[in-house]
């Protein structure tokens, strides 16, 4: 890590940021902000509203040498890890003020003019790649165009950043279930019989169908046809030999169906990036 960030990491006034959400990854963050106060408050408060936008600031990378002050400020900090690159890449802010019920570590007490906040980061990619899978996650306290029964009448009015995630986050979903269902037991098939392997396969190849169309397949399929209308305009929509059956007509043909569906809708992605 240390030679990565002296190779490839730039600085500025000799300071090396090192940002964990960037562009290059293709994530974006939500932050949820706990703004706590003693009861008794005496004097001028800062509003809220001030002091998130200050804590931003402080969060993000300086983008010029203006706001980084002395360089022996940084004395014992250099590389200095922060949160984003550019606060564009912070989506979603939310925050509460709440009461502080006990004195933080080094209080002796409670003073009415300090506050204190805790901070939640919530990462996510906006378009799947290998790199950015680790940040997956489909929390639904936490993103308003969340993968969940409302997706498929909310698909008209998302703007494009919240399709590209939508779209993400079901490509991810479907990968996870392909291997899931490729990675099955072993089985010692010689001690099977003919008519016995047979019905075991027409099971799970029953489990696998029903799996897929009552969970992932209609909103895949909403999904697309999103994705088509907005590349092509109105259908009908120009048919590839790459069009996964899966995604098409939720049948779940050929050697690896459910993983073509998420190939189908990645390369419908890439093309209205």
């Amino acid at each position: 890590m240390q030679e990565w960030v002296q190779s490839f990491v730039p600085s500025l006034n000799g300071i090396k940021f090192v940002p964990l959400v960037l562009p290059v990854l293709a994530v974006e963050c939500a932050l949820e902000f706990r703004i706590l106060r003693s009861t008794e408050r005496e004097g001028n408060v800062a509003d809220a509203d001030n002091q998130i936008k200050a804590l931003i600031d402080a969060l993000k990378m300086p983008q010029n040498s203006d706001e980084i002050g002395k360089p022996e400020d940084y004395e014992g900090c250099n590389p200095l890890f922060t949160l984003a690159q550019d606060d564009r890449l912070i989506t979603k802010i939310s925050s509460i003020s709440d009461e502080m019920l006990d004195l933080p570590v080094g209080w002796d007490e409670f003073d009415p003019k300090l506050c204190r906040i805790q901070i939640d980061v919530f990462i996510r990619p906006r378009l799947p790649t290998r790199e950015n899978i680790i940040f997956f996650d489909d929390d639904s306290r936490v993103w308003d165009h969340r993968y969940d029964i409302g997706l498929l009448q909310s698909l008209a009015g998302m703007s494009a950043d919240q399709l590209r995630a939508a779209v993400t986050q079901c490509i991810f979903r479907i990968q996870a279930l392909a291997a899931s269902l490729e990675n099955t037991p072993y089985r010692d098939r010689s001690v099977e019989s003919c008519e016995e392997e047979t019905k075991r396969m027409m099971a799970e190849s029953s489990t696998k169908a029903t799996i897929w169309r009552t969970n992932l397949w209609p909103k895949a399929y909403a999904l697309r046809e999103e994705l088509c209308r907005r590349i092509y305009g109105e259908p009908p929509y120009p048919q590839s030999s790459d069009d996964s059956v899966a995604i098409m007509h939720g049948m779940l043909a050929g050697v690896y169906p459910i993983a073509s569906a998420a190939n189908d809708l990645q390369r419908l992605l890439m093309r209205f990036i």
